[in-house]
């Protein structure tokens, strides 16, 4: 294609070709340590060199200050064809936890729209955060996007970084992060990564990666060689100042007796991002270790190439790498092409090695450097027994050439549906009480679908009402006219007659539709074609929520949009990620993981069968397209429970985990529940807290004049200050008790 390619309303990017989408979920252009920013903006713009036009989309938090760095970046190219965006926001999940999720479903819907206008040729992102995982899942399901080539650029995964500061994934914001990562990787088409060892890793901890893997070192400009020096002057330590970055052990290291001694005429500087040890910070930390060092150091906080100019650029440095390339790729680079001399504790031999529980999976070990072998690398470094190291086999340039044959090579064939030539059956199972006006709009949505093989199998599960009743004698004949079935019986409750519901339907796929939402015309028609092309055994989708007894019109999106995740069992303990009640499931998969769960009075049997069904093997997906409204009533079943049937519901959580845990640790997932209902209750104590402050805010501020001054109270209430104030409040009590003495009770 050849002219003008329209990226948003009344603005034309011109250039020759397909445009590229770059997306960045963060920007920081001049930081080395940013993952492989430095790389892909020196593909960005050899792909503006050449005329192809390049589409700089901002997928993080709107209103981030990476998002007016980026802004600035475009604006300073000018009249090349390199145009910004700000992905849009399409769903608001109203969790900080969730952020990661919701940008990667805005950045699918803002792609979506984008490819209807123009053709694309590939979309390239890090990561970092999964951004397009939903734009891949539509890929892979047959839904969009089938000529776009997906390039992932991988240089540290979040499970890895945790694992080199010997931590595990610990909050749900990390488990969806590392969900949307490793799903990402999984569906791209084509991975980067600046090393072998990453392919390595993700591979030997269980992650599948595209068939197209190619290790293409970062690219960071030609720097100017540095010269030769007899005499070590500066020991630079590459590395983030945190655990990840194996500060202690290099603190452990230069605090020796002999090392303080033997670096009195050195310069000792970190250099790397501010990070954290435990509570302190990672200058803190230092701060802390050095009071008995003779040597002069210092936190080098420039993280572009100029510090690594200035650090390096008379030969008197040497770059330590404590924690290896891994987590300084860019740095790491900057020395080999330089010439500067670089060292790892890895390098003194295997005998500095030895193995320890992985924490990226506690199941497995893996070799670690030993943390006592730093002062042996200190001791290489200050005796110059290692020369410089070999340049990387291409040159910045040819890096950079490497990436862009990359995104410019042909996407795969896009994968056929199936559907067109096996149309399988499907039931749609509803189960009915008592909401006969309701039950009309769900049953006129589905008689509206476009799919050919369709039957419904309705359970009214003991109704009383008399319109209720009435209306099913009246469609009783309609039911009988299309084969569909309408069953009764006495009040089982929700996951009984679902269940009965299946069983008794005849379709190879059964759909569970709640009796209050409405379906859009295509519902069936996408998710069965999803769900084949996929290859997935349960199929869930958004959901647009709304209020009220009429009928919504197609595309109506005025309300809330509630998005799901995807499999990840180990939130289905305290939230739910996977979907709801409504959704598309193979029959006989169904049936064979023993269906809902029936506790009478009890809801949310859906996220226990969903978080059950994972676990147990089966291949549960997210389609992710709106193709249903969720409607919102005050008769829900989620409503009015008694105080023992919400406690039973937030027990049916933990049922799964219970079922699949040794009897002795059986305990463990009801104690993780009650945390979680702590921590939710001490939540809403802090919200109490805060509109009680501002209140008393308000009467003071309307009292200043009266003591003739005004006080502007400022109070921020999170958990640190909370406990502090709770800290400071006991002290000075026990000062005030008559009688207390130090040192006493």
């Amino acid at each position: 294609m050849t002219g003008g390619v329209a990226v948003e309303e009344g603005v034309v990017l011109e250039g020759t070709g397909d445009p590229v989408v770059f997306a960045w979920p963060d920007f920081e252009p001049a930081n080395l340590f940013a993952g492989q920013t430095v790389s892909r903006l020196a593909a960005v713009e050899a792909l503006a060199e050449g005329g192809t036009p390049t589409v700089m989309a901002w997928a993080g938090p709107s209103g981030d200050e990476g998002e007016g760095r980026l802004r600035q970046w475009v604006e300073a190219r000018r009249g090349q064809p390199i145009h910004f965006v700000s992905i849009p926001r399409a769903c608001r999940l109203n969790h900080p936890w969730r952020v990661r999720w919701e940008r990667a479903f805005d950045f699918h819907q803002w792609l979506r729209g984008y490819v209807r206008d123009a053709p694309l040729a590939a979309v390239d992102f890090p990561e970092s955060g999964g951004v397009a995982y939903y734009a891949l899942l539509a890929k892979s399901g047959g839904l969009d996007f089938g000529g776009v080539r997906f390039v992932v650029e991988v240089s540290g995964p979040l499970r890895r970084v945790r694992a080199l500061g010997f931590r595990a994934i610990d909050n749900l914001a990390d488990l969806y992060g590392d969900y949307l990562e490793r799903r990402a990787i999984e569906l791209a088409d084509a991975m980067i990564v600046p090393d072998a060892s990453v392919g390595a890793w993700l591979e030997g901890h269980g992650w599948k990666v595209p068939d197209r893997v190619a290790v293409i070192g970062p690219a960071i400009g030609e720097p100017h060689p540095v010269p030769a020096a007899d005499h070590i002057s500066r020991l630079v330590f590459v590395a983030p100042l945190a655990e990840e970055g194996r500060l202690p052990a290099c603190c452990r290291a230069l605090g020796s007796g002999r090392m303080r001694k033997a670096l009195q005429d050195k310069r000792v500087v970190f250099w790397g991002p501010e990070g954290h040890v435990r509570e302190r910070s990672g200058s803190a930390f230092l701060g802390r270790c050095a009071g008995g060092w003779k040597f002069r150091w210092r936190v080098e906080n420039d993280l572009s190439a100029r510090a690594a100019e200035a650090l390096f650029g008379d030969g008197g440095g040497v770059a330590i790498f404590p924690a290896g390339r891994s987590v300084a790729w860019l740095p790491h680079q900057w020395c080999r092409d330089a010439g500067v001399r670089c060292f790892e504790p890895g390098g003194a031999g295997e005998e500095s090695r030895h193995r320890q529980m992985d924490a990226a999976d506690l199941r497995m070990t893996e070799a670690f450097a030993d943390p006592a072998a730093m002062e042996p690398v200190l001791d290489r470094v200050l005796g110059g027994m290692t020369e410089p190291p070999a340049a990387f086999p291409l040159r910045p340039a040819g890096r950079t050439s490497g990436r862009v044959r990359l995104l410019r090579e042909r996407a795969g064939v896009p994968r056929a549906s199936v559907v067109g030539r096996d149309t399988p059956a499907v039931s749609v199972c509803i189960v009915t009480r008592n909401r006969s006006k309701l039950l009309s709009q769900a049953l006129a949505s589905i008689e509206a679908q476009d799919y050919p093989d369709i039957e419904v199998v309705l359970v009214d599960d003991g109704s009383a009402f008399q319109a209720s009743l009435a209306f099913l004698e009246e469609i009783g004949p309609r039911f009988r006219e299309k084969g569909w079935k309408l069953l009764r019986q006495e009040r089982a409750f929700h996951a009984a007659a679902r269940n009965r519901a299946v069983r008794e339907a005849r379709g190879d796929w059964a759909l569970l539709f709640d009796d209050d939402c409405v379906a859009e015309p295509d519902l069936i028609r996408r998710l069965v074609t999803f769900a084949m092309t996929i290859g997935a055994d349960i199929v869930t989708c958004p959901r647009h929520v709304f209020v009220g007894d009429h009928s919504p019109s197609r595309g109506d999106r005025s309300g809330q949009l509630w998005v799901p995740l995807g499999a990840v069992p180990s939130a289905g303990l305290f939230e739910n990620c996977v979907g709801d009640t409504n959704l598309l499931a193979r029959r006989e998969a169904f049936l064979r993981v023993g269906g809902l769960r029936t506790d009478f009075g009890v809801p949310a049997a859906d996220r226990e069968f969903l978080v059950r069904a994972a676990s147990e093997g089966l291949r549960v997906e997210v389609m992710p397209e709106v193709l249903y409204h969720y409607r919102v009533t005050p008769d829900s079943v989620s409503r009015g429970l008694t105080p023992e049937a919400e406690s039973l519901r937030d027990l049916r959580f933990a049922r799964p985990f219970v079922e699949a845990l040794p009897r002795a640790m059986a305990d463990l997932p009801r104690i993780a529940v009650g945390w979680m209902q702590s921590f939710q209750s001490a939540e809403r104590e802090i919200a109490r807290l805060r509109a009680r402050i501002a209140r008393l805010d308000e009467k003071l501020a309307g009292r200043s004049r009266m003591v003739g001054r005004h006080h502007e109270i400022r109070v921020r209430l999170d958990w640190g200050s909370l406990l502090e104030w709770f800290g400071r409040l006991g002290r000075s009590i026990q000062k005030r008790m008559p009688g207390r003495r130090r040192g006493r009770g």
